[in-house]
């Protein structure tokens, strides 16, 4: 059985290989070739027609070889040739290159129905689009915004965090109307997709897309929905990947820093209570669920290792921008709070940062007079579940008979 398995593989990636030998005998295209496209002062028709024939060729690869670095060796090529190396052509270059991809890449995607397993095929899919995302080319946009449709998470990372790249967000960075109407296109079709997405890292990615154009309305409701749907996490204790809200806080804290907000207080106002609310739900998993009183002569950890480093990283670190942000000469306190046996003042702490009257509010205004009035809290966690509660026991478990084997047995 496992011999007609291998021979029907190996016939079916040499019938791929038939179907796209006279194509790739005809019109090979050397790396040097392309090196010299790369270096002109001005690109050709003659160019253009070759850098096609280069990355059709390149892309046809990846359907007949196998798993592993040569995978990688073929995507990282393409990446690496997406770029001029005379930056007089690289413009005109990094658009020939990527409308050659537009012309190819569907094609191979369609393709890969004709591979033996669900698992080659996922491979080729994925090494396509992260070459689409890592062309970095605004006219790649709507191509990437397709794949966020994908089944497969790795897929849709990479078509988010292809607008992360520095070229592309230059462009949506620009006032000229084409770019906004870029934007607004962008931030609607990942407000869909990020409805239904479960992903901490590809959730992150939309929300610091978006806080990079947040003085358009659709990157605003994106932010919007992709913090409203960490912090439900952190509230009903799912969240995961903590760290990735670390990355998030960072990048609001240089979108502020830069002063690109300064006439658009509303929308500083939004995303500075955004980090405040992010920095008291990690708090409150931190302060609650570190040390978690089971009964008077038991106290769990309701995290993993994973999840205590990154909470800490935010707790730390985040209390030392937030001082810098609101000006405030105070001196961190958290760590040496972290440190102590008892936690006594930690919430006051805290408090004293991101409540009402604290040193945000202060600067940023990022209550309402309701809530002032009322002193409520930015962010309210429920009390564990039993399952929470269980899976933190059971953690402990195996970390005792890890550190005394033998005592159980």
């Amino acid at each position: 059985m496992r011999q007609r398995l291998y021979t029907m593989r190996t016939l079916i990636l040499a019938m791929l290989c038939i179907s796209m030998a006279s194509s790739i005998l005809s019109a090979q295209v050397s790396p040097v070739q392309i090196e010299g496209i790369r270096r002109k002062s001005v690109i050709a028709q003659a160019d253009i027609d070759t850098i096609r024939a280069f990355v059709g060729e390149q892309l046809n690869l990846l359907l007949t070889t196998e798993a592993g670095n040569d995978l990688d060796d073929i995507t990282r090529g393409l990446v690496t040739n997406s770029i001029s190396i005379n930056t007089a052509i690289r413009d005109a270059y990094s658009d020939a290159f990527c409308e050659a991809l537009r012309d190819s890449y569907k094609q191979i995607l369609d393709k890969t129905s004709q591979l033996p397993d669900d698992s080659a095929k996922a491979r080729v899919q994925i090494q396509v689009v992260i070459t689409l995302a890592l062309s970095d080319n605004v006219l790649l946009a709507d191509d990437l915004l397709e794949q966020l449709a994908s089944p497969n998470s790795e897929i849709r990372y990479w078509a988010v965090s292809a607008f992360l790249q520095p070229r592309i967000q230059n462009y949506t960075r620009n006032t000229t109307t084409e770019a906004q109407e870029v934007v607004r296109r962008v931030a609607g079709r990942m407000l869909q997709a990020a409805e239904n997405e479960t992903s901490p890292l590809i959730l992150t990615r939309m929300a610091i897309f978006a806080v990079n154009s947040i003085k358009i309305g659709e990157a605003n409701d994106l932010f919007k929905k992709c913090v409203q749907k960490r912090l439900a996490a952190y509230q009903n204790w799912t969240v995961d990947n903590e760290q990735c809200d670390w990355e998030l806080m960072q990048t609001i804290f240089e979108v502020v820093r830069s002063r690109r907000l300064q006439d658009f207080k509303e929308r500083e106002t939004s995303v500075m209570r955004s980090a405040a609310e992010l920095y008291t739900a990690a708090f409150e998993r931190f302060n609650r669920g570190a040390r978690y009183t089971v009964n008077d002569n038991q106290t769990i950890s309701l995290l993993d290792l994973e999840s205590e480093a990154s909470l800490m990283t935010i707790l730390i670190e985040g209390e030392k921008n937030l001082l810098i942000l609101t000006g405030n000469r105070r001196g961190p306190r958290v760590a040496n709070e972290i440190s102590k046996t008892r936690w006594t003042a930690f919430p006051s702490i805290v408090s004293t940062l991101t409540g009402p009257t604290g040193d945000i509010q202060q600067v940023y205004s990022i209550y309402t007079p309701d809530e002032i009035s009322k002193n409520t809290p930015l962010v309210k966690i429920d009390d564990p579940s039993q399952e929470v509660i269980n899976a933190g026991m059971n953690r402990l478990q195996i970390r005792n008979k890890l550190l005394l084997p033998g005592v159980n047995n």
